[in-house]
């Protein structure tokens, strides 16, 4: 059903408020997988999981580096069984990766989210030296596996907290898409390397995510870059109290950049491994629209529920707010 059906016919029944859930154990298979492995500690179980996926498909690509991401949040909480799977296949890229995730999530949380203004020099300490563990496993997953996009794109992650130059960030991204062109979530980092907030400007930001999403096949979730950008503009330009989201969301410039991206999404020829993270980011925009038909259908097509990015952008009560802005519309 395309949602301007959605829009005609409303549900009559009390509105769901969106559940924020997690990406990768929102597929039912990696939450088995997960599940299964936690419960057994059966580490071959993860490894054959991510082996089954082909690397020729960009969608199969995409649920590798999402299962790979519920194994690396599984290793946090219960290291155990990762444990038995890093003695085994000490040189395996997939344990590899998830080490050096395992190492940078370490690193950040020495460090802590604020402006660097707010960190302690003994904190920069710890953090720079465990990212120098986190960067001997990435380049080993890299060595391990050079056809591996998810190594790849850990590399650039661990550079990002490392600040190495944009040479080197340049090379890392030249590795990742000639092993997987179209990673959605490489794509994401390197968005976040080339926005103001870190290495690069709006205008470079920009150009990327609109040269990325014109070359992606049809139906392809690179479509919605363009999206993402607007959102990382509106996060800096938003310090200012005189910006208004929503004359920026409906401008002229934006609002029809925005459509179009989601039709071009849309044309998908099937459901995608991360079309949670599509809906979840297009009804943000929406709701920063004040559309709050459109942020209803698309909560609808998402079954009710949102991922954290970008909704942690905004107040935790954010989310709350614009449930009942969509149920207020609804019944009107």
């Amino acid at each position: 059903m395309s949602l301007s059906e959605r829009f005609r016919r409303p549900e009559r029944h009390p509105y769901p408020m969106p559940a924020v859930v997690d990406l990768a154990t929102a597929d039912a298979d990696i939450a088995a997988m997960c599940d299964h492995v936690r419960t057994t500690g059966d580490w071959r179980a993860a490894a054959a999981f991510l082996e089954s996926m082909p690397l020729g498909r960009p969608d199969q690509v995409d649920r590798r580096d999402l299962a790979s991401t519920a194994l690396s949040a599984l290793a946090q909480a219960s290291p155990g069984w990762f444990a038995g799977w890093e003695t085994a296949e000490p040189r395996s890229a997939f344990v590899l990766s998830i080490r050096a995730d395992l190492w940078v999530a370490k690193a950040w949380k020495v460090r802590g989210s604020g402006y660097a203004s707010t960190v302690s020099p003994a904190a920069f300490r710890e953090f720079s030296r465990i990212l120098e563990s986190a960067d001997a496993a990435a380049r080993a997953a890299v060595e391990a596996d050079p056809q591996s996009g998810d190594a790849w794109m850990t590399w650039m992650q661990v550079g990002m907290g490392q600040g190495v130059g944009r040479a080197e960030f340049d090379r890392r991204w030249q590795g990742l898409t000639a092993a997987a062109p179209h990673h959605r979530f490489g794509h994401n980092v390197a968005l976040q390397i080339k926005c103001e907030k870190w290495y690069g400007s709006h205008d470079e930001m920009f150009a990327f995510a609109r040269t990325a999403a014109a070359a992606a096949p049809a139906g392809s979730p690179l479509k919605l870059l363009p999206v993402q950008a607007h959102v990382e503009y509106v996060l800096r330009a938003a310090r200012d109290e005189s910006f208004s989201r929503g004359t920026y969301w409906n401008s002229a410039e934006v609002r029809p950049e925005v459509l179009a991206a989601q039709a071009a999404w849309e044309a998908r020829p099937a459901p995608g491994p991360t079309d949670l993270h599509e809906y979840s980011l297009l009804a943000y925009a929406q709701a920063q629209s004040g559309r709050w038909r459109e942020t209803g259908a698309l909560f609808t097509a998402a079954g009710h529920r949102v991922v954290r990015y970008p909704w942690s952008y905004m107040p935790s009560t954010y989310l709350g707010i614009v449930h009942g802005l969509v149920e207020q519309d609804r019944k009107s």
